[in-house]
């Protein structure tokens, strides 16, 4: 499966936030079953969860893209694609620190 192959059935290619190690998949809180039942319990994780309460994903560009990426959730084909997507990062990840440790001579 080609790159462009797997970022048309995940509905997305995978982020790289800033304020985490590793790759995201961002899903919209609220088409979280759990999550909606939680955030109604005090103390629970999700009861104070931005998402919910500060209308985190207010852009509709936001909005889009997740709701393309639930949708997708059901392709048979979801689980290939996202393994290689993240066999792709990882083996970019690599290089670079490879090119890091080994730099070539100049």
């Amino acid at each position: 499966m080609t790159k462009d192959e797997a970022i048309n059935i995940i509905g997305s290619d995978l982020g790289t936030p800033g304020k985490m190690p590793g790759y995201s998949f961002s899903l919209s809180a609220l088409d979280c079953i759990t999550g909606a039942k939680l955030h109604e319990v005090p103390d629970s994780v999700c009861n104070k969860c931005y998402a919910w309460n500060r209308a985190g994903y207010a852009y509709t560009v936001v909005k889009n893209a997740q709701a393309r990426r639930i949708k997708n959730l059901y392709n048979p084909k979801w689980v290939e694609a996202m393994v290689t997507l993240i066999k792709l990062k990882i083996d970019k990840s690599n290089r670079k620190y490879v090119k890091q440790l080994y730099p070539q001579p100049v």
